[in-house]
């Protein structure tokens, strides 16, 4: 066994998939190539462990979702025991790993009780107060942005130092007493760090690997910045949420020579697309202009396209200078207008209207550059009427594509606010109300059998049964349109129904499952679920018998 300083483990959002009953529903579309166990690593990550490893400390990251996936006979407990850091830290950025992040914890102390063990990230640095102080066997949280938090804290553990001084930490003393150490102010620089050092993360083939059709290719994101100048009502990574809770009150850009290293070092590392997240607008004319011009002089051996986030519309200047400045052969770009609606939009924080969207659209075109179009369902002004807004436009969009080009509309479920957002700290004013607000209460409630129960808010306008259908019938729109359009053939169509009245009539059964009050013959009959659930044919007979 070889012994590391700090071993980061990256946890699936449920730890019990595989041995219990687990219907992540329309859920598992929202990033369908990292799965419903969210096997996405946060980026920060990566620059984490190479800091530490510049300085002199070992360390990995284990991705731990990837190998619950990879193995039938997968068992969380042996794999943490088969590792011995002196400091476990565990990423609980995005909210959804609430529950496997928690119980991954528990796990650590169980098995190594004499490690350190570490939370953190953006969801960590929002409860770390309520985490240390409810959670016995989580020793420390790091808040906000933690490069240099995470070397003096394993300084300070692996010389058996006290912690009084580890910026960004909290933790409990042996007392008992929680202390909260001053959050320091983050570096307005990120070139010092790395996010593409892959070899730092085991296993990481279903991590890289998107199913593209005829082949698999392999994919990585780049940052732009750190920081964010919108405020989006329900954005834990807003303006806001940067400055309430890390300090950062504006972005810190990285600059073109880096990205260019960082384009470079992926095309060693046999990368094929690279998505550049962050709108590089933000940084101005000058540095989306230095940037694209100085990605487009380079050739690469891999890389084959690259996509660009956008917060906006695009002007007639930005997309001539994309189209004559591409940074690779292929280029496409993403956009969330979140919705229909430009009333919704409007008080979700994207200030923008259809038009805006539609000239996009012109745009985009007349360039030959292909855009994606990202919608939201379950926005707190939403109502049944200004989704048929929505329909009306997601079919605006599609009518454009033609054989020489392309665009797409896809869609994604919010199901939790994020903590630190606007709209969590302000639910009335941002027209939701809050059904659970606490990590307790969320980690408790992502560990049940159904997505449905995940869902810790309501709108204005909607109930929980509300965005449930509001979900379900905007699947059943999209599916309809990308046949329409040319996006899928008849067949998957057939099939993405199929498993939409599957989903349906999966959530209907739950909800009368939750309600036997025999502990034992609610088990069994999840079960037997479950069993229906994983098995094609059976699903089928299910549908078929759930519809008569």
């Amino acid at each position: 066994m070889t012994s590391y300083d700090v071993i980061f483990l990256h946890p699936p959002s449920f730890v019990e998939y595989g041995r219990k009953p687990w219907f992540p529903g329309p859920i598992a579309r929202t990033v369908s190539t990292f799965s419903p166990l969210f096997i996405m690593i946060p980026i920060g990550v990566l620059s984490l462990c190479e800091s530490l490893v510049e300085n002199g400390f070992s360390a990995k990251i284990v991705n731990l979702g990837e190998q619950m996936l990879d193995s039938p006979t997968f068992k969380l407990e042996s794999r943490i025991k088969d590792l011995d850091p002196r400091i476990f830290a565990i990423d609980l950025h995005w909210d959804v790993h609430s529950h496997g992040a928690i119980k991954t914890a528990e796990i650590c102390k169980q098995q190594h009780p004499n490690s350190f063990v570490l939370l953190g990230g953006l969801t960590a640095s929002y409860f770390s107060r309520e985490i240390v102080s409810s959670f016995d066997f989580v020793d420390g949280v790091i808040s906000g942005e933690a490069e240099d938090a995470i070397i003096a804290l394993a300084d300070r553990v692996t010389k058996s130092r006290g912690l009084g001084d580890v910026p960004n930490l909290t933790y409990r003393e042996s007392n008992g007493r929680v202390m909260i150490n001053p959050q320091a102010k983050p570096s307005m620089s990120i070139d010092d760090y790395s996010f593409t050092s892959l070899n730092l993360v085991e296993p990481r083939e279903r991590l890289l690997s998107v199913d593209l059709g005829p082949r698999r290719v392999k994919v990585w994101n780049v940052p732009v910045c750190r920081g964010c100048t919108f405020n989006c009502v329900t954005c834990g990574g807003s303006e806001y949420a940067y400055r309430k809770m890390l300090m950062r009150d504006k972005p810190a850009f990285r600059s073109p020579s880096r990205i260019v290293d960082d384009f470079q070092r992926l095309d060693e590392q046999g990368i094929d697309r690279i998505f550049l997240f962050q709108d590089c607008r933000i940084g101005t004319r000058s540095y989306y202009e230095g940037l694209l011009k100085t990605l487009h002089k380079e050739k690469w051996s891999n890389i084959e396209h690259v996509s660009l986030e956008l917060f906006s519309p695009v002007d007639d200047e930005f997309t001539r200078y994309l189209a004559s400045n591409k940074p690779a052969d292929n280029i496409g770009l993403l956009i969330s207008p979140e919705s229909g609606c430009d009333e919704v939009r409007n008080a979700h924080g994207r200030k923008y209207d259809n038009e805006a969207i539609l000239s996009t659209v012109d745009r985009c075109e007349a360039n030959s550059i292909p855009i994606d179009f990202h919608f939201m369902i379950g926005l707190g002004h939403e109502s049944f009427e200004s989704l048929d807004r929505t329909w009306v436009l997601w079919d605006k969009i599609l009518s454009r594509k033609t054989q020489d080009f392309f665009t797409c509309v896809d869609l994604g479920l919010m199901v939790l606010l994020d903590p630190g957002s606007i709209a969590y700290d302000n639910p009335a004013g941002c027209g939701y109300k809050m059904l659970y607000n606490t990590l307790s209460e969320m980690q408790h409630r992502l560990s049940g059998p159904s997505w449905v129960e995940w869902i810790n808010y309501e709108t204005l306008h909607m109930t929980r049964h509300d965005l449930v259908k509001s979900i379900f019938k905007a699947i059943e729109t999209l599916t309809q349109l990308h046949e329409k359009y040319g996006i899928i053939d008849r067949t998957k169509a057939h099939n993405e129904m199929m498993r939409l009245k599957l989903e349906r009539a999966i959530v209907r059964e739950v909800q009368d499952i939750v309600r036997i009050p025999d502990e034992k013959l609610r088990s069994q009959r999840l079960k037997e679920l479950d069993q229906i659930y994983q098995d094609p044919l059976l699903s089928y007979s299910y549908v078929l018998t759930s519809e008569e």
